[in-house]
């Protein structure tokens, strides 16, 4: 028996003949694109107000940054105003309740009691007996008012109407 190989090559050999290629068509000739011509005008006169409005975009926050770091700077100038004022109102206030003070102390009221007003300091001083707050007090005895309506003071003994 013959070799397998050289079977299978005869029988491919016989069996279709191998097809031509087509010799490849030329290719065309390259050449740059170019788009076609818009009218310069139109489109130049669209870039103007897109660039004009850009630059007043930008223009507009410049100042918009100005103007909100004026009103920061003035502000911190009247909060600063406003801690000197209150620095000085509280040193007033201090010296205010010091003056107060040196005119409640004691000393001090009793030498103008007794020198503008001419008090004088009692001779005696009698204490008042202390009386117990949880028991009632008893009720008082009141007489019947007059015609007008007022009560009449009993006599006391040091007016003219005790001595007759």
């Amino acid at each position: 028996m013959a070799p397998p190989s050289s079977t299978s090559a005869a029988a491919r050999a016989t069996a279709r003949p191998a097809p031509k290629r087509a010799a490849p068509a030329p290719r065309p000739r390259l050449r740059l694109f170019e788009p076609p011509a818009r009218p310069r005008v139109r489109g130049h006169r669209r870039r103007i107000p897109a660039a004009g409005l850009a630059v007043a975009l930008v223009v507009a926050s410049v100042l918009a940054v100005v103007v909100a770091d004026d009103i920061l700077a003035q502000g911190q100038i009247q909060l600063s105003a406003n801690q000197q004022a209150i620095a000085a109102a509280t040193t007033v206030h201090h010296q205010l309740q010091l003056q107060a003070a040196q005119l409640a102390a004691p000393p001090v009221i009793v030498t103008q009691a007794e020198g503008t007003f001419g008090m004088v300091s009692p001779g005696e001083v009698i204490d008042l007996p202390a009386v117990p707050l949880d028991v009632p007090l008893p009720v008082p005895v009141t007489t019947p008012t007059g015609p007008t309506g007022a009560t009449p003071a009993p006599p006391t003994p040091s007016s003219p109407a005790a001595a007759t």
